[in-house]
């Protein structure tokens, strides 16, 4: 006696599920199977369900697709299947036996980047040119430490204190201050937001690239 398939799709991280979203259940090469959020056998509270009745004794692959959602990351889960990897699982249906795979699809804003430069109008005759900057994350209280030492550098010149290409941060607002060097002061900063207390408020956005410049002379 053939088995039944039922498979259950719930969305999470996201209000809209992605437009052009479907499943595939394939027999080998064969598609026996498209599953449509509109051609569902029901949606309960955002949990769409499927049932293939009858399905032969096969294992099966069922394959996802049309996830991508702008600036987003997706995690997937297939919860009763065989074997699963990203978007696509497996699923070994045996004779007689009704088998359920509950996929989730849980969604989190992408991380951002962000590039720390410095400049020096004028260099001071005693002192080193050494900066530190410090990144605190206001959603955890992570904080981050970064160094430039502009020694050799033209004055006005960029110099980045972060690595090459900026620094992968997960999105969110964060406070920026450059730490104090008694010979030197800073005199402007561009790409961040004054607070009242000497220091800045940067935004990381999903998938963007701040650029905050500290000038000192």
């Amino acid at each position: 006696k053939p088995g039944d398939l039922t498979i259950t799709k719930t969305f999470e991280g996201i209000d809209t599920p992605p437009t052009g979203f479907n499943i595939q259940v394939k027999d080998g090469n064969t598609v026996i199977e498209t599953l449509t959020l509109g051609n569902a056998d029901s949606n309960q509270n955002g949990t769409y369900t499927w049932t293939i009745t009858d399905i032969p004794e096969a294992t099966y692959t069922i394959i996802e697709n049309g996830t991508d959602v702008t600036d987003m990351v997706l995690h997937a889960t297939f919860e009763g299947a065989t074997t699963s990897t990203g978007t696509t699982a497996t699923i070994d249906v045996t004779g007689g036996v009704d088998k359920t795979v509950a996929i989730t699809n849980s969604y989190s804003a992408a991380d951002g980047k962000l590039n720390i430069n410095k400049v020096v109008t004028e260099f001071a005759n005693n002192g080193k040119p050494v900066f530190d900057f410090k990144l605190t994350s206001k959603a955890d209280g992570t904080v981050y430490y970064y160094h430039v030492d502009m020694t050799g550098t033209v004055v006005n010149t960029a110099k980045a204190a972060t690595p090459d290409g900026g620094v992968t941060l997960p999105v969110g607002d964060y406070t920026i201050e450059e730490l104090s060097n008694q010979n030197y002061t800073l005199k402007s900063v561009e790409g961040a937001t004054a607070n009242n207390d000497a220091t800045y408020k940067v935004t990381i956005t999903p998938n963007g690239t701040t650029i905050v410049t500290f000038t000192n002379d």
